[in-house]
């Protein structure tokens, strides 16, 4: 068995004990949540603030931030479906309640009737909630990463000649969406995405390396992109190599003198750049975050830090002492925001794509 089999069946082990753990808890907490929560259906809207508070931010938040550290723990990541949690939970409650129910009430159609409705009410309730939670978890953890296929080429002529004879039908073969980085640098890099309905992905990206500027490197990338994991794909790379052969006889057709050579290495500017989106979709959002805070200066630090002090005490004050009204706590989250937009967000951008500029030198 190869090495990274047995990582992958380690990982899965922890994965299964780390759902089967949390199932019981989360238990608990579904019991009278989905209780209290159906028994609102009975009344008005307004009844929905009944709801213990401790109950709902335990049933709703616990299995995100358990899945998110879990996930994060596991070396290599892993993404941890809360999903998985839920429906632990919910098949315990199934059992007691499809227990309890036939204790009580005789066993007819009707109530055989009554007691699938229920059972098939909290059921869908389970997975909205289950799939709001893992939306979230993913978009903290980000996606798992397998492997992809990368394959890098040189050709004989500067970039921009080369996206000249190519033109702009050539974007229409597979609905390729561009996108151009380090556009304010005498190398700008031409990078092309195309993906199809099932996820299979494949990136093109047009470059010169610093100090060969009469030469385009031809990058490209090809994998499936699915609910959880980026990983290889035959389709994705079969299309990609037609594509590869499609530049190549439009490049012949317009020069003949042009060549188009496999490259083995990938550790070009070129090339990396266009694996960076795979990492782009797989690196959790706290390494970008501490990634950042390492990048910037020392005044934008100061600004997100009062940014979540105010914030805390506006939570805290709202939530907890009750000073403040709805309408005025919503009126300052409203005015916090713009703020945060204004004199945070927008200056940061600007001094991180100035930084990315500055790199490619």
């Amino acid at each position: 068995m190869r090495l990274i089999e047995k990582i992958s069946e380690l990982s899965s082990l922890k994965i299964l004990f780390a759902v089967l753990f949390l199932i019981p808890i989360q238990a608990i907490l579904f019991f009278p949540f989905i209780i209290e929560s159906l028994d609102i259906f009975l009344y008005p809207l307004t009844d929905l603030v009944q709801i213990d508070q401790i109950l709902l931010v335990g049933y709703l938040v616990l299995p995100i931030i358990y899945c998110i550290f879990i996930s994060l723990l596991l070396n290599p990541k892993r993404l941890v479906n809360p999903m998985y949690i839920q429906i632990g939970a919910f098949l315990q409650f199934s059992f007691f309640y499809i227990n309890n129910y036939l204790e009580k009430q005789p066993f007819t159609t009707n109530s055989l009737l009554n007691l699938f409705g229920g059972i098939s009410l909290v059921g869908m309730y389970t997975i909205l909630i289950s799939l709001l939670q893992f939306v979230i978890v993913r978009w903290v953890v980000a996606l798992n990463y397998k492997n992809c296929d990368r394959k890098s080429f040189i050709i004989n002529k500067p970039p921009t000649e080369v996206r000249k004879l190519l033109g702009k039908n050539f974007l229409a073969t597979k609905h390729f969406k561009p996108m151009v980085l380090y556009e304010k640098t005498n190398n700008p890099i031409i990078m092309l995405k195309s993906v199809d309905s099932v996820g299979n992905t494949i990136i093109i990206a047009f470059g010169s390396q610093y100090n060969v500027k009469n030469k385009c490197i031809l990058a490209t990338v090809a994998f499936h992109k699915g609910f959880s994991w980026i990983s290889n794909s035959f389709i994705a790379s079969t299309v990609r190599d037609s594509i590869v052969n499609d530049i190549k006889i439009r490049l012949k057709e317009k020069d003949s003198r042009i060549t188009v050579s496999h490259i083995e290495n990938t550790d070009d500017m070129v090339s990396r750049n266009a694996f960076s989106q795979i990492e782009s979709v797989t690196t959790p959002k706290i390494v970008v975050f501490l990634s950042y805070l390492r990048k910037i200066s020392l005044y934008f630090k100061m600004a997100i830090l009062s940014t979540l002090i105010w914030i805390a005490v506006i939570n805290y004050a709202f939530f907890i002492k009750q000073w403040i009204t709805m309408d005025a706590y919503t009126n300052i989250m409203i005015v916090s925001v713009i703020v945060i937009l204004f004199q945070i967000g927008i200056p940061l951008r600007g001094e991180f794509s100035l930084k990315k500029v500055d790199e490619y030198f």
